[in-house]
């Protein structure tokens, strides 16, 4: 299980000895006002700025017990049917692969959308244009 939090820095200006306003979102000056009056400033040191190598490993477990037998059989099927170069390897293989179709779909996706919305904004100018010369074509009927 990983736990998602947000860390806040404060940018100010560059100079020649880099950001001079990165402050770690633990390090709080105790003479603001916080809106989070919950903060314990000596318990701060229990922030952790990196992965944790237990929950890393946890999800590699997790993967490894739910996807094994799966890349298992299809790698088996694909020596099987001459096809060595489509086997995945391992766990990590899959789903780095899975990773990379799931992109490739998300961006022949977007581009589809892309697409639709063109041809739907040219739909409307198309409409627009014809709905201005019918008010137009009224107009100049009711002022004869």
């Amino acid at each position: 299980m990983a736990i998602k939090c947000t860390v806040t820095t404060d940018l100010q200006a560059k100079d020649t000895n880099g950001y001079s306003g990165i402050q770690k979102h633990v390090e709080h000056d105790q003479s603001i006002n916080h809106s989070n009056k919950d903060i314990v400033f000596n318990e701060t040191q229990f922030n952790v700025y990196d992965e944790s190598a237990t929950t890393r490993q946890a999800i590699d477990d997790w993967n490894e017990q739910h996807f094994h037998d799966y890349v298992e059989q299809h790698d088996q099927h694909q020596r099987e049917k001459g096809h060595a170069e489509r086997q995945f390897g391992s766990v990590k293989n899959y789903l780095k692969n899975k990773k990379k179709e799931w992109l490739r779909a998300l961006q022949k996706l977007t581009e589809l959308l892309r697409t639709i919305k063109k041809k739907q904004r040219k739909q409307w100018q198309m409409l627009n244009k014809n709905a201005r010369k019918l008010n137009n074509k009224k107009l100049n009927k009711s002022n004869n």
